[in-house]
């Protein structure tokens, strides 16, 4: 029962984070980039405190520890969030998703500069074809648009913001729960958007309520229910199945972009995220 439980965790994971990427470029019809990724972590800091406390054990923090956890926040939820934002205002959600898709990869490559890990041959392998597709992706959005698509080179500095995030998280996670950890990045990465307030009480005057429905979802559902959701799967499955389980993010991303946003990608950059994917997935696997 447990394993089913953590089965059906992971696919409500897999489903809300693969269409945040369909509302965010809905939530830009109504919001600009840095005003809507404060209302979307505003409604995610509210959301997430009953889960907090609802945690049967938390960690002291120490004053060491908070400069750390601000980091974190900046970087896995402040920067991540604006440049991820401003370059689906060019880029559609499905390519959005398949660039995302290469956090394991910039994440490895930084465990092997910061963390000195070592890589197997195939992961170098799949180093090169991870950049083989992304190479493709920019050269099929910028024939789309007729030149270089600056919202896939702030796509992939999202990217390794990301990894960034993942690789300095290790270290806390002796002590702190995932729920914890998330908590309070959420909580400081909301702090670091607080420059824009003003813009966003502007905005707000001039939204109906429906157009309110999307930036719930993201702070709400994908921000904190897939959170949840994915520390409890991560806990009853082995890491490697339980992070199998994301690469499926562009394809139903890339469904979700074609049904609600009636999205249909390059076919370069189709075939360039596929390539890019399938070179994430050579990253991860251990032979």
């Amino acid at each position: 029962m447990t394993n089913k439980k953590a089965l059906a965790a992971l696919l409500v994971t897999l489903l809300l984070w693969s269409t945040s990427y369909v509302a965010i470029r809905a939530s830009l019809n109504y919001f600009t980039p840095g005003p809507l990724a404060l209302l979307r972590y505003l409604i995610a800091s509210v959301a997430i405190i009953p889960v907090y406390f609802s945690l049967s054990s938390r960690a002291k923090i120490t004053r060491s520890e908070l400069p750390r956890l601000f980091i974190l926040g900046v970087l896995g939820i402040g920067l991540y969030n604006i440049l991820l934002n401003i370059g689906e205002t060019t880029v559609s959600a499905s390519i959005a998703s398949f660039i995302g898709s290469q956090i394991p990869v910039a994440t490895i490559l930084l465990a092997i500069l910061i963390l000195h890990e070592r890589l197997t041959k195939l992961s170098w392998v799949g180093l090169c074809v991870s950049t083989l597709g992304i190479a493709l992706i920019a050269s099929g959005e910028a024939h789309q648009l007729g030149h270089f698509n600056l919202g896939v080179l702030l796509i992939i500095l999202s990217v390794c913001c990301g990894a960034m995030y993942s690789v300095l998280q290790k270290p806390l996670l002796k002590k702190l729960q995932p729920l914890e950890l998330t908590a309070w990045a959420i909580w400081f990465g909301t702090l670091s958007l607080m420059g824009y307030l003003p813009a966003l009480s502007h905005e707000i005057l001039h939204q109906e309520w429906w157009h309110f429905l999307w930036p719930t979802f993201l702070g709400a559902g994908s921000g904190v229910i897939g959170y949840a959701c994915w520390s409890y799967g991560f806990k009853h499955f082995p890491a490697t199945k339980a992070a199998s389980f994301l690469f499926a993010m562009p394809i139903i991303a890339t469904l979700m972009g074609w049904l609600v946003l009636a999205e249909v990608p390059t076919t370069i950059s189709l075939i360039g995220g596929v390539i890019a994917l399938s070179g994430a997935f050579m990253v991860r696997t251990k032979r």
